[in-house]
């Protein structure tokens, strides 16, 4: 999955409020580079996180179960 397909993704589950993050870098901090979630203002509210897009939107299912 493209990152434009993650953010068209992020969009159909969450509605204008869906948002994701591709953070290269994230495995330096012990994060995981891609996290999918929402965007409330300037925050971001992770709802799932992995090592690629389809990852983070599977975490992002368990978490609603």
């Amino acid at each position: 999955m493209s990152d434009q397909e993650a953010a068209r993704e992020a969009t159909r589950r969450w509605g204008k409020a869906g948002f994701v993050k591709h953070r290269p870098k994230a495995t330096d901090l012990g994060l995981k580079p891609y996290a999918v979630g929402k965007r409330d203002g300037v925050l971001f509210v992770s709802l799932g996180e992995g090592t690629s897009w389809e990852e983070a939107f599977a975490e992002a299912d368990q978490q609603r179960e």
